[in-house]
């Protein structure tokens, strides 16, 4: 039935429309096409998280900021909701602020929403699944969302 269809769109000259139509009409498809589209645009290098041992919350790591960049363009940080305007100053808080190296607050509920999303035991440990998957490129992604496509 559909190569009857195809030649009689090629003799009216809709091809386009024609092959527009075969896009599955599931409601996740969009989604998941738009999500394609964004993580093939994506074409920076990827940075990888080089620690060999475990990360638990509360720990100190030289390799955080590699972990809130993967977290950033994976979507995963939350932001704040507070925005500072002009010349504010940012309410001041009681709790002293953790040291840059220490791996807490922000980052460890960013790497839960990661391990959710994977499928991952959501605890913010990161041992050796959980680094794996954070280090998988954006091209990688692409390639195993477009095989659930």
């Amino acid at each position: 039935m559909r190569v009857e269809q195809w030649r009689q769109v090629l003799v009216a000259g809709n091809s386009a429309g024609f092959v527009s139509s075969l896009a599955p009409r599931h409601s996740q498809y969009a989604k998941m096409h738009q999500a394609l589209k964004t993580l093939l645009l994506d074409t920076r290098p990827w940075p990888v998280l080089t620690m060999s041992d475990t990360l638990r919350p509360e720990q100190q790591s030289n390799d955080l900021a590699v972990l809130r960049e993967i977290l950033q363009r994976t979507g995963m940080l939350a932001t704040s909701g507070t925005i500072t305007l002009f010349n504010e100053q940012p309410a001041a808080t009681d709790a002293a602020a953790p040291s840059p190296d220490t791996y807490t607050g922000d980052l460890v509920e960013g790497v839960k929403r990661f391990q959710q999303w994977q499928g991952l035991d959501a605890d913010g440990v990161i041992g050796k699944r959980t680094r794996d998957w954070l280090n998988v490129s954006p091209q990688t992604r692409a390639a195993l969302l477009a095989l659930n496509i």
